[in-house]
């Protein structure tokens, strides 16, 4: 299933997209932010999380703008999102992110929770603007890391996301 906003694609990943995911999350400033990413990322990993989602059918959309990916969102396990370095400070994430929790509250009333690490202002700007809610602190297993860091847990409920449109 596609998803289209003003600005962005939102499609399911495909083993083509293999490479370009590598080359968009392959930063140290992205997989430090992103609990479920290693670093360094490799092809394998790509395709290995390719495989993951086709398998459980996951509600997980690979970013494209311009027909460039610049990132990934969902809602599996929890809200999650990246972008690409280059792709930061222009308000995709946002972007993305209401059209996948439009996509979710259209098909459920089920609250959705999120988390962000300590430190991560962005992630936080951007879960705020979405209308997620703060519920206390936590902790989030980083793989990049290699251990678990301090983060905050939040949730959506669909009275607030409703509330915010």
């Amino acid at each position: 299933m596609e998803l289209r906003t003003d600005r962005l694609i939102l499609r399911r990943p495909q083993m083509a997209d293999g490479p370009a995911i590598v080359a968009a999350i392959n930063h140290w400033d992205v997989a430090r932010w992103v609990s479920g990413v290693p670093h360094p990322y490799t092809l394998q990993d790509a395709h290995d999380y390719i495989t993951a989602i086709t398998a459980d059918g996951r509600s997980v959309w690979m970013i494209f703008q311009d027909h460039a990916l610049i990132g990934g969102t969902g809602i599996a396990n929890g809200f999650g999102y990246w972008l690409t370095p280059t792709a930061w400070g222009q308000g995709f994430a946002t972007e993305a992110g209401q059209a996948a929790l439009a996509w979710h509250f259209g098909q459920s009333d089920e609250t959705v929770e999120s988390q962000y690490l300590n430190g991560n202002t962005g992630s936080a700007r951007v879960l705020s603007k979405l209308g997620f809610r703060e519920i206390g602190a936590s902790t989030c297993s980083s793989r990049a890391a290699g251990e678990n860091l301090p983060s905050i847990r939040c949730v959506l409920t669909k009275a607030d996301w409703n509330a915010k449109r």
